[in-house]
């Protein structure tokens, strides 16, 4: 059976480690949180360029904005980027 010198020892030998591989664990995330959301927010940036273009677009080739029809697929488009924001929101939220 061990002493009691060699189970504290064994036990703040066990600590240490995992101590270790905890904060490199730390340090990695604190790397790669910023790096993803960086490439997440650049994407996002890209797609609503893109989508404001498509619109602008859309509206100086048609007279006819003010149709119901029309504002209703806006509409649609609007609650689709909400619906991004909000999933980036949620990744964010799970990466932190």
């Amino acid at each position: 059976m061990s002493t009691s010198k060699s189970l504290i020892q064994a036990i703040v030998n066990r600590l240490g480690i995992r101590i270790k591989k905890g904060l490199a664990h730390i340090t990695y995330l604190a790397e790669a949180i910023p790096e993803s959301f960086r490439e997440e927010l650049n994407a996002f940036q890209k797609e609503v360029m893109a989508e404001a273009d498509r619109l602008d677009n859309d509206f100086n080739s048609s007279n006819s904005y003010s149709q119901p029809s029309r504002n209703a697929d806006v509409q649609t488009r609007i609650d689709n980027l909400r619906g991004k924001v909000k999933g980036l929101a949620m990744k964010l939220e799970g990466l932190l």
